[in-house]
């Protein structure tokens, strides 16, 4: 049954919401295969004015936070101004509330010892037979006995809570961060687990991928695989 747009005739997930599928029921699971599979032609991604404010203070060595500022003052306007469309509004009004939650939070993350460029436009991951489109928005680097290594950030920007949902979904998302690295190398050096990052704006937290074949790297490729199997009567 097509929900709003046509069909997809090969497996293809993205990886939000890969990672959310892994924390969901079974109702909820098959949900979102229908949303991957029926993608809707009028969603606007929200947020992605945020995330290039974000970028330009991360990738800028001196991190000056009147970026951050400026940022904010940017949304602020479009808020007070009485011909901005109310969807734009919106998603101006919650990307001043994550602006101003990473400003407080970006000490405590520390983040000062990275070094971040901003992330070149990348082929999906193939895994288990889906395709799994996993955009990172930063490349990561550091130096460890003098040998350089490379790891990227996916920066996770949605509406603040306390669930435990939202750590173990951080977990998985730096996970595929870390498997994106491992597969296309867009950076310099040797990938490394620890610099692969999923950064929950709103939550003020960091999650951090683990090295070798870790459990969450089975059960990305056990969900996959699952996906794959249904995927032709969903």
């Amino acid at each position: 049954m097509a929900l709003d747009g046509r069909a997809r005739a090969e497996p293809q997930i993205s990886a939000n919401d890969l990672a959310l599928y892994l924390v969901s029921s079974d109702v909820g699971k098959l949900g979102i295969i229908r949303r991957n599979k029926y993608p809707s032609k009028h969603v606007v991604s929200p947020y992605q004015e945020c995330k290039k404010w974000l970028i330009r203070f991360l990738a800028d060595d001196a991190r000056d936070r009147t970026v951050l500022a400026r940022g904010i003052e940017y949304f602020e306007q479009l808020i007070e101004d009485s011909t901005t469309p109310t969807s734009k509004r919106e998603d101006a009004r919650r990307s001043t509330a994550a602006l101003n939650a990473f400003f407080t939070a970006y000490n405590a993350l520390e983040l000062g010892k990275l070094t971040f460029r901003a992330a070149p436009k990348l082929a999906p991951l193939m895994i288990k037979g889906v395709k799994v489109p996993t955009t990172l928005d930063l490349l990561t680097s550091t130096t460890v006995k003098n040998e350089e290594q490379q790891g990227g950030v996916i920066l996770r920007l949605t509406q603040a809570d306390e669930s435990d949902k939202r750590e173990e979904m951080g977990g998985f998302t730096a996970t595929l961060a870390y498997m994106q690295v491992e597969d296309k190398q867009p950076g310099i050096g040797v990938p490394l687990a620890r610099i692969c990052l999923a950064i929950d704006v709103q939550n003020r937290a960091k999650y951090e991928a683990r090295a070798g074949a870790s459990r969450r790297r089975s059960n990305i490729e056990a969900a996959c695989t699952m996906i794959k199997s249904i995927w032709p009567s969903v």
